[in-house]
């Protein structure tokens, strides 16, 4: 799905699938609880976000960053 057409506004939460259908009851859990940290921000707060962490950094212009990277880097973010 293309989400630029909403720029730098807020995409809307869909509202035509049930969740529970799509996700187990913990990654629904999981997926609320990086909304009520992330969902506070703006769409280029976001980004000045993502273009600071090591992942983006560490990750040649215009390549396709790993999971590999990716989940090495968030298993450091998480707190217990």
């Amino acid at each position: 799905m293309d989400f630029s057409i909403y720029g730098s506004d807020a995409i809307p939460a869909p509202t035509d699938y049930d969740s529970t259908k799509i996700f187990h009851i913990t990654e629904i859990a999981f997926l609320k609880e990086i909304n009520r940290f992330y969902g506070q921000y703006s769409a280029w707060k976001l980004k000045e976000l993502t273009l600071s962490e090591l992942p983006w950094l560490n990750t040649a212009r215009n390549a396709e960053i790993s999971h590999y990277h990716m989940k090495n880097y968030f298993k450091t973010q998480l707190h217990s």
